[in-house]
Protein backbone atom coordinates (compact mmCIF):
# COMPACT_ATOMS: atom_id res chain seq x y z
CA UNK A 1 0.00 0.00 0.00
CA UNK A 2 2.49 2.20 0.84
CA UNK A 3 4.38 2.15 -2.50
CA UNK A 4 1.19 2.68 -4.35
CA UNK A 5 0.28 5.70 -2.31
CA UNK A 6 3.86 7.28 -2.89
CA UNK A 7 3.39 6.65 -6.87
CA UNK A 8 0.18 8.37 -6.74
CA UNK A 9 1.76 11.57 -4.96
CA UNK A 10 4.77 11.76 -7.31
CA UNK A 11 2.22 11.54 -10.15
CA UNK A 12 0.49 14.72 -9.13
CA UNK A 13 3.88 16.25 -8.11
CA UNK A 14 5.41 15.52 -11.90
CA UNK A 15 2.08 17.84 -13.57
CA UNK A 16 4.50 20.59 -13.83
CA UNK A 17 7.40 18.86 -15.21
CA UNK A 18 8.60 18.19 -18.81
CA UNK A 19 7.17 15.16 -20.09
CA UNK A 20 10.92 13.61 -20.45
CA UNK A 21 11.63 14.28 -16.66
CA UNK A 22 8.42 13.17 -15.89
CA UNK A 23 9.92 9.46 -17.50
CA UNK A 24 12.64 9.72 -15.94
CA UNK A 25 11.13 10.07 -12.19
CA UNK A 26 8.71 7.81 -13.16
CA UNK A 27 11.42 4.83 -14.59
CA UNK A 28 13.46 5.77 -10.97
CA UNK A 29 10.20 5.45 -9.09
CA UNK A 30 9.33 1.65 -10.70
CA UNK A 31 13.26 0.87 -10.04
CA UNK A 32 12.42 1.34 -6.36
CA UNK A 33 9.03 -0.75 -6.41
CA UNK A 34 10.96 -3.54 -7.53
CA UNK A 35 13.91 -3.36 -5.39
CA UNK A 36 11.56 -3.51 -2.35
CA UNK A 37 9.92 -6.37 -3.83
CA UNK A 38 13.30 -8.13 -4.37
CA UNK A 39 13.78 -7.62 -0.76
CA UNK A 40 10.37 -8.81 0.65
CA UNK A 41 11.13 -12.16 -1.79
CA UNK A 42 14.32 -12.37 0.16
CA UNK A 43 13.00 -11.86 3.37
CA UNK A 44 9.41 -14.38 2.74
CA UNK A 45 12.44 -16.70 1.86
CA UNK A 46 14.00 -16.64 4.96
CA UNK A 47 10.49 -16.96 6.56
CA UNK A 48 9.93 -20.17 4.78
CA UNK A 49 13.05 -21.97 5.84
CA UNK A 50 11.87 -20.72 9.35
CA UNK A 51 8.26 -21.72 8.94
CA UNK A 52 9.02 -25.10 7.26
CA UNK A 53 11.39 -25.53 10.71
CA UNK A 54 9.08 -24.56 13.42
CA UNK A 55 5.96 -26.32 11.63
CA UNK A 56 7.94 -29.96 11.74
CA UNK A 57 9.25 -29.34 15.19
CA UNK A 58 5.80 -29.09 16.54
CA UNK A 59 3.90 -32.30 14.79
CA UNK A 60 7.13 -34.17 15.65
CA UNK A 61 6.91 -32.64 19.37
CA UNK A 62 3.09 -33.73 19.32
CA UNK A 63 3.93 -36.97 17.84
CA UNK A 64 4.66 -40.16 19.81
CA UNK A 65 7.97 -40.98 18.56
CA UNK A 66 9.44 -37.56 19.24
CA UNK A 67 12.22 -39.31 16.70
CA UNK A 68 12.85 -35.93 14.40
CA UNK A 69 15.42 -37.99 12.13
CA UNK A 70 12.78 -40.43 10.66
CA UNK A 71 9.89 -38.27 10.80
CA UNK A 72 12.49 -35.60 8.23
CA UNK A 73 13.25 -39.06 6.09
CA UNK A 74 10.02 -39.68 5.61
CA UNK A 75 9.12 -36.38 4.54
CA UNK A 76 12.15 -36.60 2.12
CA UNK A 77 10.93 -39.78 1.15
CA UNK A 78 7.16 -38.22 -0.23
CA UNK A 79 8.94 -35.76 -1.73
CA UNK A 80 10.60 -37.56 -3.67
CA UNK A 81 7.55 -40.12 -4.39
CA UNK A 82 5.35 -37.09 -5.54
CA UNK A 83 8.34 -34.98 -7.61
CA UNK A 84 9.37 -37.78 -9.11
CA UNK A 85 12.75 -36.80 -8.31
CA UNK A 86 16.26 -38.27 -6.40
CA UNK A 87 17.56 -35.99 -3.73
CA UNK A 88 20.66 -36.91 -2.92
CA UNK A 89 21.40 -36.49 -6.77
CA UNK A 90 20.50 -33.41 -6.55
CA UNK A 91 22.40 -32.74 -3.53
CA UNK A 92 25.56 -33.95 -4.82
CA UNK A 93 25.13 -32.29 -7.91
CA UNK A 94 24.85 -29.01 -5.74
CA UNK A 95 27.82 -29.70 -3.74
CA UNK A 96 29.53 -30.45 -7.29
CA UNK A 97 28.55 -27.20 -8.73
CA UNK A 98 29.77 -25.48 -5.13
CA UNK A 99 33.05 -27.23 -5.46
CA UNK A 100 33.27 -25.79 -9.31
CA UNK A 101 32.29 -21.92 -8.18
CA UNK A 102 34.84 -22.39 -5.62
CA UNK A 103 33.07 -22.79 -2.32
CA UNK A 104 34.98 -23.61 0.53
CA UNK A 105 34.97 -27.13 1.59
CA UNK A 106 32.99 -26.45 4.53
CA UNK A 107 30.57 -24.39 2.46
CA UNK A 108 30.25 -27.18 0.15
CA UNK A 109 29.25 -30.14 3.69
CA UNK A 110 27.02 -27.22 4.93
CA UNK A 111 24.75 -27.63 1.83
CA UNK A 112 21.94 -29.98 2.99
CA UNK A 113 18.61 -31.55 0.99
CA UNK A 114 16.50 -28.49 2.53
CA UNK A 115 18.93 -26.33 0.06
CA UNK A 116 18.38 -28.20 -2.53
CA UNK A 117 14.29 -28.19 -2.14
CA UNK A 118 15.02 -24.32 -0.94
CA UNK A 119 16.51 -23.63 -4.30
CA UNK A 120 13.84 -25.13 -6.96
CA UNK A 121 10.50 -23.53 -6.52
CA UNK A 122 8.16 -27.09 -7.76
CA UNK A 123 9.77 -28.90 -4.76
CA UNK A 124 9.53 -25.91 -2.39
CA UNK A 125 5.69 -26.23 -2.92
CA UNK A 126 5.29 -29.57 -2.79
CA UNK A 127 7.62 -29.88 0.33
CA UNK A 128 5.02 -27.10 2.08
CA UNK A 129 2.15 -29.32 1.66
CA UNK A 130 3.87 -32.15 3.17
CA UNK A 131 4.74 -30.64 5.92
CA UNK A 132 0.93 -28.99 6.38
CA UNK A 133 0.22 -32.69 6.18
CA UNK A 134 2.32 -33.69 8.74
CA UNK A 135 1.19 -30.36 10.76
CA UNK A 136 -2.50 -31.92 10.48
CA UNK A 137 -1.73 -35.29 11.36
CA UNK A 138 0.17 -35.08 14.43
CA UNK A 139 -1.30 -31.95 15.79
CA UNK A 140 -4.82 -32.19 14.82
Amino acid sequence: MKVEEAHKETQLALGGLSPQLQVLIGMEVKQKELEQRLQGTEERDDDWRQWINDTFNKAVKASKTNDYRTLRLETYEILEERAHCNLRVRLSNLKQRLSESGATKTKQNAASLLDVIEGDVKLKEIYSAIIKEFAVRYTA
